[in-house]
Formats: C-alpha cells, sequence, structure tokens
C-alpha cells in the first residue's frame, strides 16, 4: 500500500450491533404492544385494551364504551402515533347510529382521554367499516384513514392531526362511486421504498375497481393511483381485508389483498416493483376452498419500521440484512442504532503501481481526511430519538489501513461513528492515470463507472452503502485534463472523488503527494467527500438550490468553502466552521436571504449573530444601510458574481438531508448531475467575490515616548485597526522575534497587544522605525499579506 502512518486511534475495535428493539413504542410507551379488541353491539364495555406483563395477560390498560347504547359495537380498530410524542395513539370506529362514529384515545400519565371524535353528522345508517394509520406525508407523525359503508358523500377520508387540531383533511373520496359502494378495508404501508406510506383501500362488490393504491406527493397531489386493479372478478367478488409488509425482505411492503367466497383465488400478495409493474403476484391461493369460503381478515407485521428515519430499516440495523429472502444474513450494519441516523458509504480507491507518465501513486483517502470527514457527521446538530445529537458515519474502506482495523470517532452529542475494513471498501489497480465518466459516451477516453462498480461492489449493499470511488480524473466537463473533483449523477446512491492529474496549464488539479503526484491534501478529499455525498443526500450547490457562491451560504456544498474552509465563527461555538454542512441559515430569521438589490452592509452575512461584521459590498470605501449610523438606503451589488443581482437563499443542510435510497432529486427538487468544483474556475469567481471584501489592517503605536528597558527593550501597546471591506480572520502580526495572533477583526473594528521588541545594544536614538509584516485570510480563505513601518518615540537620553 501506498497510504502513509496512521494518525487514527483504536485500531482493531470492532463496533457491535445494538440490543434487539421493539418496533414501536406501544400505548404506554414501553416497547411492548398491546392488544385491542373490539366487541359489537351489546351493553357493557365494546372494546379493551390489555397488556402482557410478568408472563399474562391481567394488566387492563383501559376500556370503554358502555353508555354507547345497545345497538352501538366497534367496527374497527388501528393504533398508530399521530401526535408525535412517540407513543401509539387508538383508533375505535362505531357501527351506523346517532352520535360519534369514530374516536382516537390517548393515553397520558396513566389516564385515557379523547383526542379527538367524528361522523356525528353522517346520517344514523352510515358507519366506519375500516381504519388505519400511517405515515402518508413524511412529516414524521401518523395520519389516521378512515373508511365508510356504502351510501352518498365520500367513502374515505385521511385526517392529519397538527398542533391539537383534527380539522385538517388531507384527502377524502369516493363521492361518485355509487350508492351501493363503500370501503371494506384499508392498509398502510411504504410499497414504492420513498420512506412514506401509501393508503390502500378495498372495495366491496360491483363493477370497476376493487382495490386503489393512492399516493401522497403533496396536498394538492393525492389524485396519484399507484395502482388499482380487480376489474375482472365478477360483478359479486369484492375486498375483504387488506394487510401490508415486507414479505421477501426488500425493505418495501408488499400488499396482500383477501376476497370473499367465490371461484378462484381467494387471496393475493402482489409486489410493487415500479409503476408500470404493478403486475407480479407472489402468491395467490385458496382456488380449492369451496365456493363458500373466503378470506375474512389478514395480517402482516410491521418489518420495515425506520423509526429514526435513516432510511435504514430497523431489523437490518440489529439483525442485518437479508438480500435474497432466503433466511440467512447476508450484510450486516456494525455499528448501527435504530435510535441513532447512521450513514454507511463504501470508498473504493484507484492505486497506480507502475512507472509511467505518472509515477506510483495513490488515489485512496488518507485517514486524516477520513477523520475530518466522520467527525463532521458525528458532530452534525441532528436530534436522535435516544436523545443523543448527531449523524453517525460508517466510512468503509475495507483492508486500506490494516485488516480488521476499524477507527472510532466520537460526537461531541453522544454519538460514535466508524471508519476503516467494514468488509467492502477495495483498491483498485489504476491503469495508467485512468479517466472515469458515468455514461460510457462513445469517443471520450474514459472508463465506465458503471462497469468498475459492478466488479467491485456487492449488489447486496445497494439498499445500505452509498458507493464512491476516489479516482484520477472524470470528464464532467471536458475529455482530458479535467480538473473537476467529483461528480454525482442526480437520483443516484454514488458519486465520483477525482483530485488527481494535471490541468490544461500544466500544473497539479489539486494539492500534491510527497512524491508532487496531485490527489489532494487532506482539507481537499475530505471536503470533496463531504460535497459529493451531500448532492447524494440532495443537497445542491445552494442548499435548497444549485445557486453557487453565495457568501451567506457556509457549507462545504458552496465551491467557496468546499476544501474544508467554512469560515468561524469568532462568537457562536455552533458554527464550527472548516469541515461542515451550514448549521444555520442565514441571516437569520425572516427570509434567511440576501437581497443583492438591497443589501444591508452593515448587517453582513448573519444580521450581526455570529460575529462575522460589516461588509461593503459595493466597494466604495463606506457601510451603508438600515442599520448602518447616518445611513437608511441599502445598496445593490452582485455579492456572488452571477452576474445578476437576485435573491440569494441562506440554508441549513444538516436537517434538510434525505436518506431516502429512492429520492430522485438534488438539492431541494434540482434534477440531473452534479459536478464538483473546477480549482481554475473556483479561483477566479473567489478572487471576484473577495474584491469588495479584502481586509486592510492598520497599525497604531503608542501616542507618548516609550521608556528602555536596561537589556536595550520597549514595551508599548500595538493596536491593529481593520480599515477594509469585510473581516480579517486568523490576524498575525510579525516582526522580529515577536509574533502576535490577534484572531478575527472585524471591518471598523480593533485589536490590541502588548508588545515587547529589542533592538541593538548601543544605538541610541529618539526615535525608532519598527517594521511590521501583517498576515490575515478573508471570508473565503485568500490569504492577505500587508507590510507596514511603525514609528515609535523613545524616552531616553542619547
Amino acid at each position: 500500500m501506498l497510504i502513509g502512518g496512521l494518525v487514527a486511534t483504536a485500531v482493531g475495535v470492532r463496533p457491535v450491533n445494538v440490543e434487539p428493539v421493539a418496533a414501536a413504542a406501544g400505548l404506554t410507551g414501553d416497547c411492548r404492544a398491546e392488544l385491542a379488541i373490539g366487541r359489537n353491539s351489546g351493553g357493557n364495555m365494546r372494546y379493551r385494551v390489555d397488556r402482557f406483563a410478568a408472563g399474562i395477560w391481567s394488566a387492563l390498560v383501559d376500556d370503554g364504551g358502555e353508555g354507547w347504547g345497545d345497538s352501538r359495537g366497534v367496527t374497527a380498530l388501528a393504533m398508530g402515533d399521530v401526535d408525535g410524542d412517540g407513543d401509539d395513539e387508538l383508533a375505535i370506529g362505531r357501527n351506523a347510529g346517532g352520535n360519534m362514529r369514530y374516536q382516537v384515545m390517548d393515553e397520558s400519565g396513566g389516564s385515557w382521554e379523547q383526542l379527538h371524535a367524528g361522523g356525528h353528522g353522517w346520517g344514523d345508517s352510515r358507519r366506519v367499516s375500516a381504519l388505519a394509520m400511517g405515515d402518508v406525508d413524511g412529516d414524521g407523525d401518523d395520519e389516521l384513514a378512515i373508511g365508510r359503508n356504502a351510501g352518498g358523500n365520500m367513502r374515505y377520508q385521511v385526517h392529519d392531526y397538527e398542533d391539537g387540531d383534527w380539522s385538517l383533511i388531507l384527502d377524502d373520496g369516493g363521492f361518485d362511486w355509487g350508492d351501493s359502494r363503500g370501503v371494506t378495508a384499508l392498509a398502510m404501508g411504504d410499497v414504492d421504498g420513498d420512506g412514506d406510506d401509501e393508503l390502500t383501500l378495498g372495495r366491496n362488490p360491483g363493477g370497476n375497481d376493487r382495490y386503489q393504491v393512492h399516493d401522497y406527493v403533496d396536498a394538492e397531489s393525492w389524485s396519484l393511483i399507484l395502482d388499482d386493479g380487480g376489474f375482472d372478478w365478477g360483478d359479486s367478488r369484492g375486498v375483504t381485508a387488506l394487510a401490508m409488509g415486507d414479505v421477501d425482505g426488500d425493505g418495501d411492503d408488499e400488499l396482500a389483498l383477501g376476497r370473499n367466497p367465490g371461484g378462484n383465488d381467494r387471496y393475493q400478495v402482489h409486489d410493487y416493483v415500479d409503476t408500470d409493474t404493478w403486475s407480479i403476484v407472489l402468491d395467490d391461493g385458496g382456488f380449492d376452498w369451496g365456493d363458500s369460503r373466503g378470506v375474512t381478515a389478514l395480517a402482516l407485521p410491521d418489518t420495515t419500521g425506520d423509526r429514526d428515519g435513516d432510511g435504514l430499516n430497523d431489523c437490518w440495523e440489529v439483525n442485518g440484512y437479508d438480500a435474497d429472502g432466503d433466511g440467512t444474513v447476508d450484510v450486516l450494519l456494525p455499528g448501527a442504532d435504530p435510535k441513532r441516523r447512521d450513514v454507511y458509504v463504501e470508498i473504493d480507491c484507484l492505486e497506480q503501481l507502475t512507472f509511467g507518465v505518472e509515477g506510483p501513486h495513490s488515489h485512496c483517502p488518507r485517514s486524516d481526511a477520513l477523520m475530518l470527514a466522520a467527525q463532521a457527521f458525528a458532530d452534525a446538530p441532528v436530534v436522535n430519538l435516544d436523545g443523543t445529537t448527531g449523524i453517525q458515519p460508517h466510512l468503509d474502506v475495507g483492508p486500506l489501513y490494516g485488516d480488521g482495523a476499524i477507527f472510532t470517532v466520537a460526537g461531541g452529542g453522544g454519538v460514535i461513528g466508524t471508519f476503516g475494513d467494514l468488509e467492502g471498501g477495495k483498491t483498485i489497480v489504476e491503469t495508467g492515470n485512468e479517466i472515469i465518466d458515468f455514461d460510457g459516451a462513445v469517443g471520450d477516453p474514459a472508463t465506465d463507472f458503471d462497469d468498475l462498480k459492478a466488479a467491485n461492489f456487492d449488489e447486496r449493499r445497494l439498499r445500505l452503502y452509498r458507493y464512491t470511488i476516489f479516482g484520477h480524473q472524470t470528464n464532467f466537463r471536458k475529455p482530458a485534463n479535467d480538473c473537476t473533483s467529483g461528480w454525482a449523477p442526480g437520483g443516484e446512491d454514488h458519486f465520483l472523488v477525482t483530485l488527481g492529474g494535471t490541468g490544461t496549464d500544466g500544473f497539479n488539479c489539486w494539492g500534491s503527494d510527497a512524491n508532487g503526484w496531485s490527489v489532494g491534501n487532506d482539507e481537499q478529499q475530505a471536503g470533496t467527500l463531504l460535497h459529493e455525498l451531500g448532492h447524494i443526500l440532495r443537497l445542491g450547490h445552494g442548499g435548497t438550490d444549485s445557486e453557487n457562491y453565495k457568501p451567506n451560504y457556509l457549507s462545504v456544498m458552496n465551491y467557496l468553502f468546499q476544501a474544508c474552509t467554512v469560515p468561524t465563527s469568532p462568537v457562536q461555538p455552533g458554527i464550527p466552521g472548516e469541515c461542515d454542512y451550514s448549521v444555520q441559515a442565514l441571516p437569520p430569521g425572516g427570509t434567511s436571504a440576501l437581497d443583492e438589490s438591497a443589501l444591508d452592509e452593515c448587517a453582513g452575512i448573519d444580521a450581526g449573530t455570529l460575529g462575522f461584521g460589516p461588509m461593503d459590498w459595493d466597494a466604495d470605501g463606506s457601510f451603508e444601510g438600515p442599520t448602518c449610523p447616518g445611513s437608511t438606503a441599502s445598496v445593490s451589488a452582485d455579492i456572488n458574481g452571477d452576474g445578476d443581482t437576485t435573491v440569494l437563499a441562506g440554508a441549513e443542510d444538516w436537517n434538510d438531508i434525505e436518506y431516502s435510497f429512492r429520492s430522485a432529486t438534488v438539492g431541494g427538487g434540482v434534477g440531473g448531475g452534479e459536478g464538483g468544483s473546477d480549482p481554475q474556475e473556483v479561483a477566479r469567481v473567489r478572487r471576484r467575490v473577495a474584491a469588495p471584501l479584502r481586509p486592510e489592517l492598520t497599525l497604531r503605536g503608542p501616542r507618548h515616548p516609550v521608556p528602555v528597558a536596561a537589556a536595550n527593550t520597549i514595551t508599548f501597546r500595538l493596536r491593529a485597526a481593520n480599515v477594509g471591506g469585510g473581516p480579517a480572520f486568523d490576524t498575525t502580526i510579525v516582526s522580529s522575534g515577536v509574533r502576535l495572533e490577534l484572531g478575527t477583526i472585524i471591518a471598523t473594528g480593533s485589536a490590541a497587544s502588548f508588545v515587547t521588541l529589542a533592538f541593538p545594544t548601543g544605538a541610541c536614538s529618539e526615535q525608532v522605525a519598527l517594521p511590521f509584516r501583517i498576515v490575515s485570510s478573508d471570508l473565503f480563505g485568500l490569504r492577505h499579506v500587508q507590510r507596514a513601518t511603525l514609528t515609535v518615540a523613545l524616552d531616553r537620553e542619547c
């Protein structure tokens, strides 16, 4: 291997899976499922909820319905967490009669309270025929679907609970079904793997379809029907039962249908592959049951639960993944926790072993680079179900740093990430200085990415691991000498990191290794890994959009900061800087945007909250804007260098991440491929954007003569003032034998420190000229060096 020595610790530490946990919190939050029982009409109780404890079922949680009237009974029950408190609520449906037809009960502090009731105005013959709960809109809380029996008006409704208000109805329908058509069954489950549940409706006998699968896209798009069927069943055949669950272990739910008595099959299990492939039936049966036998009920366990919302099913995180459904686990997820968000990435890399145009070198990531990237995830401001904060990264480079070696990365909020040998990453021998592309275009001198992936990536990991190759170059911008740092194709879960080669100018594209070959330095490797992975997690160059070079978007997704150069706030620890996605939309409050046609220069990019100070956007040497003293007028300036004045939206990245493996968008709806930065292009834009914000520092010494000490030294207070257009970071003042670190000095600000200087013994004068070198960096990481001479009067006799 051509990788240098490791600096990470804990070699050989292998993370272990956590203990198995229940798939749901249950009604009382003790991770045990309660049993709800409904009864038909008659006196006394109509429903009860029992809990199994200490080996018996004697623990009664609740019962009710004694005052309903003799003809009232329970027709349907469902459980789900509608209010997001972590515990399930119980929905109860009633048969026809006056008063309410359904209610939602919540257990709180040992007592049961009614959250909601409805159906009072339905008409005496209308009843609830089915209930289901599931999260159709992806907000983390379950919605309640209610089915009605035959009759005019609506046959189903989907209710959403928000802040104590049940009046929000996401959808209703069935008005045109015909008076004798009603809903006979309901089920919710995620059949298409998008992370949100779909709603399946069953209908009673009659013409047309007998079942429908509805998908919720937004409040206006409940009309999207993924599937319907049963048109040819015969008028007397209807759906009697529905259930959803993952029967083949692929991570997506399948749909089980039950039918009433009659010839042919009595049940079917359907699998959704894509919008054109609902016709696959995994199983059917009951042909020989006899005409009077039908299915009355169906049930499938919930094995696709993903409580932490990281796109990985809870059962996979605990037990591993059975990719082919043969009952044997094929892929383990070391370190996974179903109560914490986990992100797994396999990293393969190219290595040149022979002497050629470029000598032996490796494009494999250095351990320090992976430590930087992993730490960013581990410190993420994302709250997990167990109260920890952070995202647990698991970066699999195989035996790159040693067989079986796994390194742990602790986040400040309690999570533990890993990188090292998770038994998947591979080192690939590079054939020459290899160019890789994603489309295999005819005439391009390139290796097809898909061929490399097929040869090196275990397809059983497709639903678990994102995949990347650290390689030489891609051809995103030009067929050869393309310094593009990487490429993430739209709607995929794989990407490239390419930090090799020389550009058209003959210079290395990126940082060099010890032998002078372009492979990227630690910050470039870490930042580009985060950048391209960010695209796969659906972030754009502007966070929620692809507007690049926004000064108010402090993220490695922004080309200005991709190489781990996110500026660090001098006053706010919540903005760690360097290698990070954006942790706050800037400026905070209101629209969190900068309007280039109406800029407040004194508000800068952060409205004063992060300590970055004023910005002289129009470079006129003065600060103007509503918050500036003596000024009310805003200024207009193109501050991201795109030649236009628009509104630049700020973005908070970490909680905008989309974990689903099947989302087809990047950056909040930005489709298509996303390429990484080109260093020459970025340098040009950075200089243009940075020009108005260049810091300029002046020095001021003592106003009165300074006494000379016996050792021929003088001590005085030195003040540095920033009279430039933007903040000066890492300000350092250097003179002979003296180095002062003054940190960040904002525009219009200053900093001071005492300095002691020596000059030649025996020298005698009334004043001395002291040379200083002033070094600082601007908001975008550009280094600035100034020279200044300070004349100091001396208090001594000559």
